[in-house]
């Protein structure tokens, strides 16, 4: 399995019921989380596979100095956000609209497409050293 499997699910859903809805919002973020702990270890830092791994993930991703990076960083940190209303807050609404679940797919799609770029040089190596700490 690889991440854009969730994102094809989520696709799917989207346009469905609240349970639907909810539940493509919640693959959509995976989708592009997984994307980011692929090509973060692939550039050699370690993500925890616990609850910390999330939060490691929006760190590296929040310091690196590349702005479409940071951005994506941003995002991924609103999509979060989101996935936490889709999964636990019942009483929050507007996460069973499926317009709103088609937005945050396409969200999530566009924030794997910037992320799989890194999985190359020069631009993997680029982003690697602009989120390494510098060198004192």
């Amino acid at each position: 399995m690889v991440p854009r499997d969730f994102l094809r699910l989520a696709q799917q859903l989207s346009g469905g019921g609240a349970a639907s809805v909810r539940t493509a919002i919640s693959r959509a973020y995976y989708a592009a989380h997984h994307t980011g702990v692929e090509v973060l270890e692939g550039m050699g830092f370690a993500i925890p596979r616990n609850p910390q791994g999330h939060n490691e993930v929006l760190t590296l991703l929040n310091r690196s100095r590349d702005p479409d990076i940071q951005r994506t960083g941003n995002e991924l940190r609103e999509l979060y956000g989101k996935r936490i209303r889709a999964d636990y807050r019942f009483n929050k609404l507007d996460v069973e609209n499926p317009k709103t679940a088609a937005a945050l797919v396409a969200q999530a799609d566009k924030l794997m497409l910037i992320l799989e770029a890194c999985r190359s040089d020069p631009r993997r190596q680029a982003v690697k050293a602009s989120i390494e700490p510098a060198s004192t």
